[in-house]
């Protein structure tokens, strides 16, 4: 899973930022947004893991090998990657990630290192359960 998404996840994943924009204030939802102390921001809800479950679909992601995590990045930090198997996806136009660099707003990215996500990246990471 590398490169643009089909038609049909990018649907689904610009409807993921709007679930993402109402749960930062634009209006009413059921996520909610959740901050770390070191800024991190964690998105969780009924229709955000509904719509995440079915970009997985579209993704061929299977939700019985993969788990997944949507967070906002304030400032650069490590993601730990245990299994040495991520698949990262840009929900942000100033996405970047190191090693790498910037991501495209659609561009999902597969990493075997443990990354370093960039300052204002909103992201889906995927972790592949170990096996």
């Amino acid at each position: 899973m590398s490169g643009e998404p089909s038609p049909q996840a990018e649907t689904i994943r610009q409807e993921i930022k709007g679930i993402i924009s109402r749960a930062d204030g634009d209006g009413p939802t059921d996520v909610e947004r959740l901050e770390s102390r070191d800024g991190r921001i964690t998105y969780i809800g009924k229709s955000l893991g509904f719509a995440v479950g079915e970009l997985m679909a579209v993704l061929s992601v299977s939700p019985q090998e993969w788990g997944y995590t949507v967070w906002h990045f304030p400032n650069n930090r490590a993601v730990g990657n245990p299994g040495r198997n991520m698949q990262i996806l840009s929900l942000s136009d100033n996405s970047s990630i190191t090693p790498g660099g910037p991501l495209t707003d659609s561009l999902t990215t597969i990493t075997h290192d443990a990354p370093v996500i960039g300052s204002g990246s909103t992201v889906i990471v995927f972790l592949r359960y170990n096996a």
